[in-house]
């Protein structure tokens, strides 16, 4: 004997469940082009911002080279003007328009390196710089000492950059170039206002 149960429609038609399947294809696709979209796109810009950050750096490096090719060919110039014989009317005239044309720095001098210490043959000074900044040569000479057992190194060769304000009462670097031939044991000593290089960079 069979029995026949009575036939009852599902709810979920052929037509719903096809658009149900369509839909969750449709929603899937786009939220993994969305997902994957936005993971490339964050990748790219991360190694776009990483390259132009390092293009930045290389331009103010280069800024900085630059810079310190620049000032190391002007202190070595008037270097070799203060070694030669010349009147002292015509020696302030180049001090004046060497200290005219930079403002920034504050003193020069040529040195010796005589064993430990740092013997200064021949200086010359920015006077209005000094009297602008409550400095006075004393404190300049402070630093000479505090600092010449590093800047004796520019008598073998070495170029040295310091960051001497702590000893200053103005902001200042103090560089050292080495000068003539490696047995003279001779360097150039200058102090330079740090504000000027951080203005160059803005």
């Amino acid at each position: 004997m069979t029995v026949q149960t009575e036939f009852k429609p599902s709810r979920w038609t052929i037509r719903l469940k096809l658009i149900s399947i369509i839909s969750f294809i449709i929603v899937s696709g786009l939220a993994t082009m969305i997902f994957l979209a936005s993971r490339y796109f964050k990748d790219d810009s991360e190694k776009r911002i990483q390259e132009n950050n390092l293009q930045l750096a290389d331009v103010i490096g280069q800024k900085v080279e630059d810079e310190f090719y620049s000032i190391a060919y002007k202190i070595n110039n008037m270097a070799i003007i203060l070694d030669q014989s010349l009147s002292k009317p015509q020696t302030s005239l180049f001090v004046d328009l060497f200290f005219k044309n930079n403002a920034s720095f504050i003193y020069m001098a040529i040195a010796d390196a005589k064993g430990t210490t740092l013997s200064i043959k021949n200086k010359i000074i920015n006077d209005k710089f000094l009297l602008e900044n409550n400095l006075s040569l004393d404190t300049i000479q402070q630093m000479n000492s505090a600092y010449s057992e590093d800047f004796m190194r520019s008598a073998s060769g070495a170029t040295v950059v310091l960051n001497v304000s702590s000893s200053c009462l103005s902001p200042c670097l103090g560089i050292s170039i080495p000068y003539g031939t490696p047995e003279q044991k001779k360097l150039i000593l200058l102090y330079n206002d740090y504000f000027y290089l951080t203005m160059l960079f803005q």
